[in-house]
């Protein structure tokens, strides 16, 4: 079977699988945009701007501390690592015990399967993030927004209760646009990885408790530091390099894709 074939498979069984769900997850990103506006009703500012939403949903949390004591959980931060999982982890699983069982036997190449399977996930990532900053973008402009990419330390000290003295246009669009998309691509090969080694579930737990932990530490070993914007700026003591976590998420993603084939080729299915 062509991989062509095998795409244009994966594409459309995938979607179908994912239909309610995506429709669940940009229920999810709609309404923290109603909960932003509802927060900024409180602060003293002539106008929010798109920056403000996209620092919102992709601040992340600011490097922990047990001297403060107070460190509310990232919400939007976890809630769109689950989304991710969800979307991600459970259809490979499921087609190579189910249906697709016998699509993989007819494929006669592994590596093809794989190759599909991982086309597929890159396409279900972006489309989901496709989506949601078309929401942020539409829901800024229906909303009035200022629709540049400046920022109000207001609204930040309102949602995070610190103050940052400078976020630069650059940290927003790459840790808050381009960062996470690539986060989400190589912890979505990571996660089917280990679906197929073990099963969906344990795959699912795995990956959520490494974003949990992240959370806690700083060390670069939790990749999902890079992405977060509080941690990225100088007020953050612990200043992630860009191009560092860029460079590292690809060396992941290489790696990730050759332990899959490893464990896509010790599939016996007949």
């Amino acid at each position: 079977m062509k991989i062509a074939r095998l795409i244009k498979y994966d594409l459309k069984c995938g979607f179908a699988y994912n239909r309610i769900k995506l429709v669940i997850a940009l229920g999810f990103i709609l309404a923290n945009c109603v909960y932003f506006n509802m927060i900024i009703e409180g602060v003293q500012i002539d106008n929010a701007s798109l920056g403000d939403l996209i620092i919102y949903f992709f601040k992340g949390e600011a490097v922990f501390s047990t001297k403060t004591g107070n460190f509310p959980i990232p919400i939007i931060y976890l809630g769109f690592q689950i989304i991710v999982s969800i979307l991600i982890g459970y259809y490979p699983y499921d087609d190579i015990n189910g249906y697709g069982k016998q699509i993989f036997i007819r494929c006669q190449d592994k590596r093809k399967w794989l190759n599909s399977k991982v086309t597929w996930s890159i396409s279900t990532v972006l489309f989901f993030y496709l989506c949601t900053f078309t929401i942020l973008f539409l829901f800024a402009s229906i909303s009035g927004f200022d629709m540049s990419l400046g920022y109000h330390k207001e609204i930040i000290w309102e949602t995070n209760n610190i103050e940052i003295p400078n976020i630069e246009a650059c940290t927003i669009i790459f840790n808050g646009i381009l960062m996470p998309i690539v986060y989400s691509i190589v912890i979505s090969l990571i996660h089917i990885c280990i679906s197929l080694g073990t099963n969906a579930i344990i795959g699912f737990l795995t990956i959520m408790i490494y974003d949990f932990v992240a959370i806690f530490f700083t060390n670069k070993f939790f990749l999902s530091n890079y992405i977060m914007i509080l941690r990225n700026t100088e007020y953050s003591a612990v200043k992630y390099n860009k191009l560092e976590g860029f460079i590292t998420l690809i060396i992941v993603y290489i790696v990730a894709l050759l332990i899959g084939r490893l464990i896509i080729n010790k599939k016996q299915l007949i």
